[in-house]
């Protein structure tokens, strides 16, 4: 099974780094959709 597929019909918490409109901290560009992360999961980079 695809370790993605683990989460097929399964709810879960996202947790938003930048919310769409907001602006980079540090770079000023507007992230055009919602940034986040599934907590305590680990992603196809390693990270």
């Amino acid at each position: 099974m695809n370790r993605a597929e683990e989460y097929l019909n399964t709810e879960v918490t996202v947790k938003m780094d930048r919310v769409m409109g907001s602006k980079h901290p540090k770079h000023g560009f507007v992230y055009p959709v919602n940034y986040g992360y599934i907590p305590d999961t680990i992603s196809g980079d390693g990270e």
